[in-house]
């Protein structure tokens, strides 16, 4: 087909159509799915319909749902003859109420970011870190060197360095030499 002349003819269509049926019997072969099963597949899995929702699409969804809510309550005042002002005030109590028996996120609880992000750190990292650092300049052994390679080996060590010394720890104050926790 790539020979000089190229051309679209019945001879460039038949090997065409040969070469994609082979391809096609080839990975059925080899998957045990043809290309046509896999390219339905793909356009049923494009309906919306079928699809789960996005986080985004389901928190805009939600907030319609409130404000058509907030609408109708707001008609359902004017109906029993309530002014505009008392309309409001009513909706800044349901609100406020709403918002008050919502659970809230609590001082340590973290977003599911925000945990990725900082795995197990302690909110006051900042001044231990400070504070590890004071300590490192004023014995002057392993300075800054020393902290830096620390916390490169409790990265890759996933925090070995740290469970051994809690046991050391754990093991000085029992005195006996049992590992308690």
């Amino acid at each position: 087909m790539l020979w000089p002349p190229r051309r679209l003819d019945m001879r460039a269509v038949m090997l065409g159509g040969t070469f994609l049926w082979s391809v096609m019997q080839l990975r059925y072969d080899y998957t045990g799915k043809s290309s046509l099963h896999r390219l339905q597949t793909s356009v049923a899995n494009m309906d919306p319909a079928s699809s789960a929702p996005s986080e985004r699409y389901a928190e805009t969804q939600r907030l319609i749902r409130e404000e058509k809510a907030r609408r109708e309550r707001a008609r359902e005042l004017r109906a029993q003859g309530l002014s505009d002002e008392d309309i409001r005030r009513v909706q800044e109590l349901e609100r406020r109420t709403k918002a008050a028996a919502a659970p809230q996120k609590g001082e340590g609880e973290r977003g599911t970011l925000e945990t990725i992000w900082m795995g197990d750190a302690q909110d006051d990292w900042k001044e231990k870190r400070a504070q590890k650092e004071r300590e490192a300049l004023q014995e002057g052994g392993g300075g800054i060197w020393g902290l830096i390679s620390e916390q490169i080996s409790d990265v890759f060590g996933h925090g070995e360095k740290k469970a051994q010394e809690e046991a050391a720890r754990r093991k000085k104050e029992n005195g006996n030499g049992e590992n308690k926790p």
